[in-house]
């Protein structure tokens, strides 16, 4: 049974493929299974995939085009390590990213959800001033927890007994599906993030458009919104939701914004 299982799901995903799973069979530790899901791809991201030809890599081929939350869920269902770690296809692991994980989590039984820093690549894989401070320690994480999603996705360890009690993600959120999991997991348990840059966090001309911006504002919004109703945070954080009803209703306003924060150049 190996350490950690390490889900993928992908879906068109041949132009940065390669990359990330190479980055993943390139770690320092060893002990890890690799699950990916296709999910009914159309491009040659099948053929890419059956080019490897490494026991630590289980490909699960979807019939039908299920969507993120399924596929990883299917990709959960079908690990056996004790911990689950994220990767998504366009993002890129440093080699020692698994295994500083494994070492925190390790030692520190408390924390159910681990992340690390990282920094931002363009399409080039070329590095980019575009970062946004992530707060460390879980007093910093659930303080902006109905700000912004303290989580780089692709930088997320689990306990396997934590995702399995939660039930994996939630398979009627079309985007923020890994925000709406990290609200229900941090209601209970500590998260933390190493600070440290263990991933390379693609940002293409696809995540930073507007049309995509302004549905993952509103699935965020929804994630909050199913968590206070669940009863799960104070009532108080309901305020969270005008900010939120604005930048939905002003878009334009919100991602310019957030583009001149992040020192952004196109």
């Amino acid at each position: 049974m190996p350490a950690v299982s390490v889900i993928m799901s992908v879906y068109n995903g041949e132009k940065y493929l390669r990359k990330a799973v190479d980055s993943i069979l390139n770690q320092t530790f060893d002990d890890f299974e690799l699950i990916i899901v296709n999910d009914a791809s159309t491009d040659g991201t099948g053929d890419i995939l059956k080019q490897y030809n490494d026991t630590r890599i289980l490909i699960i081929d979807s019939i039908a085009n299920i969507g993120r939350a399924k596929a990883r869920n299917m990709a959960i269902k079908a690990s056996k390590g004790n911990y689950i770690a994220v990767m998504d296809a366009d993002d890129i692991s440093m080699p020692n990213r698994i295994e500083k994980q494994i070492a925190f989590m390790d030692r520190n039984k408390n924390i159910a959800l681990l992340g690390t820093d990282y920094f931002p690549i363009d399409e080039l894989g070329r590095r980019i001033n575009a970062k946004l401070k992530r707060p460390i320690t879980s007093e910093e994480i659930k303080k902006s927890l109905f700000l912004f999603n303290p989580f780089i996705h692709s930088t997320m360890m689990i306990r396997r007994s934590v995702i399995e009690e939660f039930g994996g993600y939630d398979e009627r959120f079309e985007l923020s599906q890994d925000y709406e999991l990290v609200l229900r997991i941090l209601s209970k348990y500590e998260g933390y993030n190493l600070p440290e840059e263990l991933i390379a966090f693609r940002l293409d001309k696809d995540k930073l458009n507007i049309k995509r911006a302004r549905k993952q504002i509103y699935f965020a919004m929804l994630a909050r919104m199913k968590v206070l109703k669940e009863g799960l945070y104070p009532s108080k954080n309901y305020v969270f939701l005008m900010k939120d009803l604005i930048r939905y209703i002003f878009p334009y306003y919100s991602f310019y914004k957030g583009k001149s924060k992040m020192k952004l150049s196109f």
